[in-house]
């Protein structure tokens, strides 16, 4: 089975990351921001929202970042365990 993930924005400046992070918990919302080095050598700063267990919570979530002009990915992660 699976939990749920929401990919808010990946940006290349870890500062543009932290004020989309800031942005969404303005509206009540936790986020975090997660380093990724590709190994192409380049850094991403991806902000995510979540896990959920359940496509409800998930959806309410995406409503609310629908709301901010946020187009957010949903990925599957395994749940822990």
């Amino acid at each position: 089975t699976f939990d749920y993930l929401v990919q808010t924005g990946s940006f290349r400046q870890q500062q543009d990351a932290e004020r989309q992070r800031a942005e969404i918990a303005f509206q009540g919302l936790r986020a975090q921001v997660k380093r990724i080095d590709l190994d192409s050598g380049s850094t991403w700063y991806r902000v995510n929202v979540g896990p959920f267990t359940s496509r409800s919570q998930m959806n309410a979530v995406i409503d609310k970042l629908v709301d901010l002009n946020i187009q957010p990915l949903v990925r599957k992660i395994p749940k822990e365990g």
